[in-house]
């Protein structure tokens, strides 16, 4: 089984425990930020005889486009003033999702670590669920020949398990930014 979360350390207690009883998982791959770890741990501590592993690709890849910007300061100022501009940058970091060296070394590892667990459920998550943690969701399912317009329904269900208030509505960026790249 594969299950695709946002953020684990929120999640009731009751939740946690159905994981391995239910769903027999065995496997996590944390795809959050090490800042985000600190601030927002999973609860490891409660999924006992359960492998963690922790694959960093997003801040590789965007330490790669702030570079671009004179100060990743003042680029998230901006991106707090104009919602539009935050798309804007979403919808140009997709790309950046797929084709960077440090995303296709991450692939190569989550790959590595789906096909190691032999047994078990594998559970992938990030803060939110989008991001590198929807591209590797998006590979998975083009992996099983799940149908194109299914992935990307897939992808912006997002939308509608992370109020869209939080992190703004990137499905149509999202929609255009992929237009020309799948099969």
């Amino acid at each position: 089984m594969l299950l695709r979360l946002g953020a684990l350390w929120h999640a009731p207690a009751v939740d946690v425990e159905r994981l391995p009883n239910e769903y027999n998982l065995r496997l996590v791959v944390d795809q959050c930020r090490a800042d985000e770890i600190g601030e927002m741990p999973d609860p490891i501590d409660k999924l006992t005889g359960i492998r963690s592993v922790h694959i960093d690709v997003l801040s590789a890849i965007t330490a790669g486009i702030s570079k671009v910007s004179k100060s990743k300061e003042i680029e998230w100022r901006l991106l707090s003033l104009d919602q539009n501009a935050c798309l804007d940058l979403l919808a140009k970091s997709y790309p950046h999702l797929l084709l960077d060296d440090a995303a296709i070394a991450g692939y190569r590892k989550f790959f590595q670590e789906l096909f190691s667990c032999t047994e078990g459920a594998v559970l992938w998550h990030c803060s939110l669920g989008r991001g590198w943690c929807g591209m590797v969701s998006m590979l998975v399912e083009t992996a099983l020949s799940v149908p194109y317009a299914d992935i990307e329904d897939d992808h912006l269900a997002t939308n509608t398990y992370c109020p869209i208030a939080e992190v703004g509505n990137s499905g149509a960026s999202m929609r255009s930014a992929f237009s020309g790249f799948h099969a």
